[in-house]
């Protein structure tokens, strides 16, 4: 006991020598120990560049793997997609598109942290199938005799071969046409000698790589009438656009007509009502045209340019009006044949000024049509009349008040590749006038003529389009003139393009004179042809230029002429022998 206790006082009085080494001298300050800082460890990130891109059948790019916050930045690379082929990586990253890609699918590329397979980076590839390209791949009537050359060119693969291919409607054989100069890459097309009767001549483009893939080109094949007979398609507007009046009109040849029509005015729509008229033409191909019934009484001044086309203009004392009409292709009054197309249509919405553009397409049943309307877009169904070639597009109502405003739209087909419009026989308030014709998903190049209508103004120009510094993009510049309330404005500059918006949705810019006509125009292409509009309604269209250069000499001869305004028009025959332009005009 003694002992343990001894040594518990040894132990006590050491532990106070060390607390009170100075005891009896005073108080000491106190010595304070600090812990040290432990050291942060930053999170291992990983990213993958580029972290979206597009690639063809077989195409290639290599793709990085930027690890921080660790030393072991070894990665392992994998490919996965919903749909194989899928394509294959590298253990370097070279990414290689598979060799034949059937659909749009989107494969995901990774790269995988071999030290901690729990640290990834992902990458998309869309795969874009190829596509077949015509050129030109315009909407065309050929007269008897008359040739054409297209060539081809194949997008996303590297093989560019294709083989051609010639069929039709309304005709078999010799009719149809033929193909010469067979390559590779272009064909001849030769219209027939004669035409028996109207028909549709298809050109087809296919590609070696994938049959699957073609581009069918739709030629009208038409005799000119001679005078003025048989079935038209028939469009007028009056100048404020109070009254919209599209038919199906039958001459016959003899100053007789008769038809079935579709009229719009601010007071109601009266929709496929029956009409009679009658007409008279001239030696010089102007004449004048009587029509009553469908609701409208109309006095018009008309000329002849051919007897498949003419233009019309209004002298019933009721309002400037004017329009044209077109002979209509009867083995295109199908669905099936017609299957829809780009348009514009320009117009009054109540007593604004207002336009739309967009694209029309349906099945051989006419069922489940898309149509875009600006920033919007709805389902419709289409039928076609198989003796008058009268269409109409009517949406499934959408709910949303947003979407009120969609038209019901009467078209009148002329071919296979376009139709006269009109809108809307199902809300009078919007009173719409245009056009449509066949729609290819092509890139905008080359030179360029258009037109712009605005509340305020007129304006005419010319533009080149050439390819931009990114895929699918492109630029343009050009100069127009102008003849505004205010004045008129010569040689003023034009700028712009089509970029991708922040969804990587085409959008049109375009500025006039330095002035934006805004961020973002709804607008759709063909093959030749650019339509667009404005958030205020302006719109415009523009068709590439054939045939250059152009000099005097281009222009001689015999010309219908039309001129329409908000307050005046004019209309008549002009013969041109530059500098000199002499005719009649109403």
């Amino acid at each position: 006991m003694k002992r343990g206790a001894i040594v518990l006082s040894s132990v006590l009085g050491f532990v106070l020598l060390l607390i009170l080494p100075g005891c009896g001298s005073g108080s000491q300050p106190t010595t304070v120990v600090q812990s040290q800082p432990q050291p942060v460890v930053s999170a291992i990130t990983m990213t993958v560049s580029p972290r979206g891109i597009s690639l063809g059948a077989s195409e290639t790019q290599q793709f990085t793997a930027t690890v921080t916050n660790t030393t072991n930045t070894a990665v392992t690379w994998t490919v996965s997609c919903s749909s194989a082929p899928c394509g294959t990586i590298s253990a370097s990253g070279l990414y290689t598109a598979p060799p034949v890609i059937p659909s749009a699918v989107t494969a995901t590329v990774t790269a995988t942290l071999q030290a901690d397979s729990t640290k990834k980076g992902d990458a998309s590839v869309n795969h874009v199938p190829l596509s077949v390209r015509v050129w030109p791949l315009l909407a065309m009537t050929m007269a008897a005799g008359a040739t054409q050359t297209f060539t081809a060119s194949i997008d996303k693969h590297s093989n560019q071969n294709v083989t051609w291919s010639l069929s039709g409607l309304g005709c078999t054989g010799g009719a149809c046409g033929t193909l010469t100069n067979v390559t590779a890459s272009s064909a001849t097309y030769n219209a027939p000698a004669t035409f028996a009767a109207a028909a549709t001549a298809m050109v087809t483009a296919t590609s070696v790589a994938d049959a699957t893939k073609s581009q069918l080109v739709k030629i009208n094949l038409m005799p000119i009438s001679e005078p003025l007979n048989g079935r038209y398609a028939f469009l007028f507007r009056a100048s404020d656009s109070a009254t919209v009046f599209g038919a199906s009109l039958v001459a016959d040849g003899k100053g007789n007509l008769s038809g079935i029509g579709d009229l719009v005015t601010a007071s109601g729509a009266h929709a496929n009502q029956p009409f009679t008229g009658s007409y008279a033409l001239g030696a010089d191909r102007r004449g004048t045209m009587q029509i009553t019934g469908a609701g409208v009484t109309l006095t018009l001044r008309m000329v002849v340019v051919t007897g498949n086309f003419g233009r019309l203009l209004d002298f019933s004392g009721t309002g400037n009006g004017n329009g044209w009409f077109e002979k209509q292709n009867e083995t295109a009054f199908s669905p099936a044949i017609m299957t829809g197309g780009s348009f514009a249509l320009g117009g009054t919405s109540g007593s604004t000024f207002t336009s739309r553009v967009g694209d029309a397409s349906w099945d051989s049943s006419g069922n489940g049509g898309a149509i875009a309307f600006y920033w919007y877009s709805y389902f419709a169904g289409c039928a076609i009349d198989s003796t008058t070639g009268r269409g109409t597009l009517v949406p499934n109502e959408p709910t949303d008040a947003m979407f009120s405003t969609a038209p019901h739209m009467a078209f009148y087909t002329v071919d296979a590749t376009h139709a006269l419009m009109l809108g809307d026989i199902g809300h009078p308030s919007l009173r719409l006038f245009g056009s449509m014709d066949a729609y290819a998903n092509s890139e905008l190049r080359g030179d360029y003529t258009y037109y712009m209508v605005t509340s305020t103004s007129l304006a005419a120009g010319r533009f080149t389009a050439t390819p931009g510094a990114d895929p699918g993009t492109v630029v343009i510049s050009g100069v127009q003139d102008e003849v505004q309330d205010g004045g008129v404005n010569l040689d003023v500059p034009v700028t712009g393009g089509i970029g991708k918006g922040g969804f990587g949705e085409p959008i049109l810019t375009l500025s006039i004179g330095g002035v934006s006509l805004g961020s973002e125009l709804g607008f759709t292409t063909s093959d030749g042809r650019l339509l667009f509009v404005t958030e205020n309604g302006s719109y415009g269209e523009a068709y590439l230029q054939k045939d250059g250069p152009f000099s005097n000499s281009t222009f001689t001869g015999n010309f219908g002429l039309q001129l329409f305004g908000r307050d005046a028009h004019a209309l008549g025959m002009v013969s041109l022998a530059p500098p000199n332009l002499t005719g009649t005009t109403d």
